[in-house]
């Protein structure tokens, strides 16, 4: 665990060859979300790193499962930050 006072940030970017927008018959699209959440009354439970590499591979798998890109995942002790897309493309 960490020291009261000290930060500790777990940064993951990743490469994206996709386009950043979507194109189809008639529409154009680019749907981005960025979803924070945090730790119940911010303590520090994400501060151990097996847990952050536990969290960090079940974000990817809910993601991909999901048909998510993920462009950024930040995991900080008392919360986490992630930034993807969404390339589910509806066919006709």
């Amino acid at each position: 665990m960490l020291k009261e006072g000290t930060t500790h940030i777990v940064k993951y970017e990743f490469r994206n060859d996709e386009p950043d927008i979507t194109h189809g018959r008639g529409y154009a699209y680019n749907l981005n979300y960025h979803i924070v959440w945090c730790t119940k009354h911010r303590n520090q439970a994400l501060a151990n790193p097996i847990i952050v590499d536990s969290l960090k591979d079940k974000i990817l798998q809910i993601c991909r499962e999901n048909e998510y890109t993920v462009k950024a995942l930040e995991i900080m002790p008392t919360h986490v930050h992630i930034h993807n897309r969404s390339c589910r493309q509806e066919i006709h």
